[in-house]
Formats: structure tokens, sequence, C-alpha cells
């Protein structure tokens, strides 16, 4: 299908756009790039600070830069495999990075008990309280499971051990 600017529209499948949308992969890295070294060199010539009056000072000409980058942007087409059409540039890619959650359970708790204190006040606020609620258990049932896993996990590590006579790392 075709647009009044020649411009084809491409479908991309549920769930994918992380891997496939040319934006996501190559163009907002460098947009958000650019606009950090905008921002250092203000800092560097003495602009007193960016907040939300100076933002669009900023924003615009580094949105410029950016995106009239045809380079950029045909680039963020050929690594997604769509232009060229090209399936095996997206196969061929690592995947990337895990992200490792790290539970703080003191930290919540004290961010819990803050929350309900703000929120105990504010009649408007109880359906959020009792939702703050219900998943402050969720969080205690889950740190429970994985203490007891980590426990789990010990034993058969130390089993492995035993059994392989200390050769197991």
């Amino acid at each position: 299908m075709f647009c009044s600017s020649a411009i084809l529209v491409f479908c991309l499948p549920s769930h994918s756009t992380h891997i496939l949308q040319p934006l996501d992969v190559c163009t907002f890295s460098t947009y958000q790039h650019n606009y950090s070294v905008d921002i250092d060199k203000a800092s560097q010539l003495g602009w007193p600070s960016i907040g939300k009056h100076s933002f669009f000072h900023f924003i615009f000409p580094t949105r410029q830069r950016t995106f009239s980058n045809h380079e950029l942007i045909q680039k963020a087409f050929r690594v997604t495999g769509i232009h060229p059409y090209n399936p095996l540039e997206v196969y061929s890619r690592p995947p990337p990075p895990e992200i490792k959650i790290t539970l703080a359970p003191s930290n919540f708790d004290k961010e819990y008990r803050q929350a309900c204190y703000l929120l105990s006040g504010i009649p408007e606020c109880q359906a959020i309280q009792s939702a703050l609620e219900k998943l402050y258990k969720q969080v205690q049932t889950a740190e429970t499971r994985i203490t007891v896993l980590e426990s789990k996990t010990q034993q058969l590590e130390d089993e492995l051990h035993k059994q392989s006579g200390g050769k197991h790392e």
C-alpha cells in the first residue's frame, strides 16, 4: 500500500519492534547520543540548567541533525533487513543483553510504607492503596520463593560438588 508521498506501509510482527523497527534499532540511540552531546556542550559553555523552558531550544536542532542524516536512516533499514530485504541480517545480530533484576526488600518496604502514608489521607486513592497492598503481598511471596529457590540451588550445587569429588565449579 502506498501513501500519497510514495511511502510504503510495512507491518511488523507483534512484539518484534525492538528488533525490526528501524527507529528503535539505530536512529533513536543516535538521537539520544546527539542530545547528550549538545547538553554537555551547553553545560561546558555555562548554560545554567536544562529545564522544560529550554528543552526545545536543544531538542529541535538535535532532531534536525539526527533525522536529516540520510545515511543513518538508510542504515536503520539495512540493519533491520527491511531494505534491501534480508531476513538473515536480523538473525546474524547477537541478542540484546539480558536485564538483571535485583530485589532490595528493605527499599521496597520503605517505599511501600511511604506510599501508604501519602495515600492514606486521600479518599480518592483508596483503590490505588488497595492495589498497592496486593502488589506488596505478591512481592513478599516472590521474595520468599526466591529465597527458597536460592537455598535449594545452593544445596544442589553442594551435592554436585560432593559427587564430583570437588572438581565441579
